[in-house]
């Protein structure tokens, strides 16, 4: 029982952590938009792409296929 409680308490901090760098990174996200403006965003999306373009095919590919799959018939 001990042990239960042990565990719950470890997987609750753990989530609290996840939300809280989650929250962060949304601050982050939301500071730099308003700063560089849409135009930032998007040169830095051309920049990742350019520089891992594989994985940006794939991410890309993945993102279809999710989007289609929640397409109702």
């Amino acid at each position: 029982m001990e042990r239960e409680a042990e565990m719950e308490q470890a997987v609750t901090q753990a989530g609290e952590r996840v939300a809280d760098k989650t929250v962060a990174a949304a601050a982050r996200t939301t500071h730099g938009i308003r700063q560089e403006g849409v135009g930032g965003v998007v040169e830095d999306l051309e920049t990742l792409i350019r520089r891992y373009p594989m994985p940006a095919l794939l991410l890309g590919l993945g993102c279809g296929y999710l989007l289609s799959r929640a397409q109702p018939n």
